[in-house]
């Protein structure tokens, strides 16, 4: 049986279908298992843990009128399970206004607009942006500045969305080339359960002793993954800490 290409599913020319990538990294991984996204965070509440999320007070210069971030745009799923995404605002030195969906899951952020015509001198952004709970005392996700400002939230995690099943094709791990650290795929099922017995979290593949890059392509894609299933990677090292990044390909399947 052949399988559509992901250049295909990308130009419209399989039905049904819509091509993804998902990347990750953590830059201090360390003996305890966790996401390989920044900082180790990909929160996972039950439904009633939904919330809406805000931009928590930063640069001042990452600001509506200033010369940093002026929006983000974020991606997830609602208490539902449904994909939905919208731009947040930032607020400076000040946390920003709430979003308009609360959010189960969040598994994209990015810079949308700027005052500056970033370079590879000058950044979209003039601090860390942090994405909170309403709250304001959860993070759920960071894009950092550092030498050169990210721009995205680099988060290795994604949960598939109501109605659609999820297929991985190929996948890779880039790692401290002198270290060797433990990588986990790990999938959870069913993750609008409000009681137990609840699905298990489940190891689809695990890769130890890994250092430098690793590279996997799958004759068949992996998967399905049946809709409102966590998938992504967690990693640790048995000592020390380590930089560690991964990303894995994917299609989604619209099904009735």
């Amino acid at each position: 049986m052949s399988y559509p290409t992901q250049l295909d599913i990308a130009r419209g020319l399989a039905r049904g279908l819509t091509a993804g990538r998902q990347f990750g990294r953590n830059s201090a991984v360390g003996a305890t298992f966790v996401p390989i996204a920044n900082g180790g965070i990909y929160r996972t509440p039950q439904p009633a843990g939904a919330t809406r999320l805000r931009i928590a007070a930063g640069n001042a210069a990452d600001s509506p009128a200033g010369a940093g971030a002026r929006s983000i745009r974020i991606r997830g799923l609602n208490a539902s399970g449904e994909a939905v995404e919208e731009t947040l605002s930032t607020n400076g030195a000040s946390a920003g206004p709430a979003s308009t969906h609360s959010y189960l899951r969040l598994y994209a952020a990015y810079v949308e607009t700027s005052g500056t015509y970033a370079t590879q001198t000058a950044g979209s952004h003039v601090g860390t942006i942090t994405i909170q709970n309403e709250a304001g005392t959860e993070t759920w996700a960071t894009i950092t500045d550092g030498a050169q400002p990210r721009g995205e939230a680099q988060i290795g995690v994604i949960s598939v969305p109501a109605r659609r099943q999820l297929y991985i094709t190929d996948l890779t791990i880039a790692a401290d080339a002198e270290k060797k650290i433990s990588i986990k795929l790990y999938q959870r099922r069913n993750i609008l359960q409000a009681a137990a017995p609840y699905s298990a979290l489940r190891v689809v593949e695990e890769y130890a002793s890994i250092g430098g890059l690793f590279e996997l392509h799958y004759a068949a894609p992996l998967g399905p993954f049946p809709p409102l299933t966590d998938i992504g990677f967690m990693a640790a090292i048995s000592a020390s800490t380590a930089d560690v990044s991964a990303a894995f390909d994917y299609f989604l399947e619209t099904i009735p």
